[in-house]
């Protein structure tokens, strides 16, 4: 997928994540944000920190969509490179960006 092509489903999913009243809805958009933040960290990141740590305040009843939140986040701090020259050749430290 092109970087636009991200950075537009990014926003798409980030405005029905704020609009959605149904539970059903919002969960999906987190999901399909968890599943982006895999292969785009910074560019997730920079979206929806905010927006997971209000659904982990807000929403205290639905474990479901709090689990979700929780691995989407631990998917942005969370490197996963496969050597440690992988590790010191990275631009920016994430960890630290959205912690």
């Amino acid at each position: 997928m092109h970087p636009v092509a991200f950075r537009k489903a990014i926003e798409r999913l980030c405005d029905r994540l704020q609009s959605a009243r149904c539970v059903g809805d919002r969960r999906d958009a987190v999901h399909a944000l968890k599943a982006l933040s895999k292969k785009c960290e910074l560019e997730v990141g920079n979206r929806i920190v905010t927006l997971l740590a209000n659904i982990i305040q807000g929403d205290r009843t639905d474990l479901e969509l709090i689990r979700l939140a929780l691995q989407t986040l631990t998917n942005l701090i969370t490197n996963d490179v496969d050597s440690d020259e992988e590790q010191l050749n990275l631009s920016k430290d994430i960890t630290i960006q959205f912690t």
